[in-house]
């Protein structure tokens, strides 16, 4: 089974999700932190309902 993932670049957007009890695992992207949470329903209608879908990313990939 692949697991599907929620990606964000924004730190405090993840420190934020963190606080709700998501929980991620840190990744380099292009040099870059990227904070990857595993795609849960929950998580998604989240973001869904309170983001606009352009600060993250869905992958069923990690980079490390």
């Amino acid at each position: 089974m692949d697991k599907k993932f929620i990606k964000v670049n924004d730190p405090k957007l993840a420190d934020e999700l963190v606080s709700l009890g998501f929980f991620y695992v840190k990744e380099q992207v292009n040099g870059n932190d990227t904070y990857a949470f595993v795609a849960t329903q929950d998580l998604i209608e989240l973001l869904n309902k309170n983001y606009d879908g352009k600060i993250f990313v869905k992958e069923n990939k990690l980079h490390f």
